[in-house]
């Protein structure tokens, strides 16, 4: 079977009989090692606690509104109160998929959109398991990913929005690339059946 979306995190899941996505340390603890939860070297003493205790210790553990409220970092305090309350959602939903359908049904406002997504990614990921069509796979990126859409000789195209951002900080950062001018669109492959063995290979580029 080939893998795909592997950045996902869908290996650090467990799933139950009936196939459902079950939170995990291991995934948990993904999280927790994200940069926006990284403490810098001049963090405090009560966000350095906080990470390590769930880092390395039980990233489960109740974690009171005092502990965040602590942080010195008004940033960070923002960051941990949008994890806990993620996290706390995760825990308290039979499964991945039950939680994010009890979000997307209007119980989102306090988990960011990155969330969101990468939760839509994962239900996605565990659904279309076993599906070696690379037209499908590309298609099931526009319920998780914000796409730019043009259109070219009659037909649409769409290209995964931040992969085009990155294409054009790029190309301004060259003063080359710059002078040359052109969209960074061309810079992009458009699936078709000759070349669409090859997303499997480069499916978390999202290029």
């Amino acid at each position: 079977m080939i893998d795909f979306w592997i950045s996902s995190g869908h290996h650090l899941l467990d799933r139950d009989k009936a196939g459902r996505l079950m939170v995990t340390d291991p995934f948990l603890k993904a999280y927790l090692a994200r940069p926006e939860l990284l403490p810098p070297e001049d963090a405090c003493a009560a966000e350095l606690r906080l990470h390590h205790e769930l880092l390395m210790h039980d990233p489960r553990r109740p974690v009171g509104n005092e502990e965040i409220a602590a942080i010195d970092d008004p940033d960070a305090r923002e960051n941990w109160e949008f994890m806990i309350a993620f996290r706390n959602r995760l825990l308290a939903a039979p499964s991945l998929e039950a939680c994010y359908l009890e979000l997307a049904r209007g119980s989102a406002a306090d988990i960011p959109p990155l969330f969101m997504n990468q939760l839509a990614q994962l239900v996605l990921r565990n659904a279309l398991d076993g599906d070696d069509d690379p037209f499908v796979l590309r298609a099931a990126e526009l319920f998780y990913r914000a796409q730019r859409v043009t259109l070219h000789e009659g037909a649409l195209l769409l290209a995964d929005a931040e992969t085009i951002e990155v294409h054009e900080q790029n190309r301004h950062a060259s003063p080359l690339l710059n002078m040359l001018g052109g969209p960074a669109v061309t810079e992009l492959q458009v699936l078709e059946e000759k070349n669409a063995c090859s997303y499997f290979g480069r499916s978390d580029a999202f290029d």
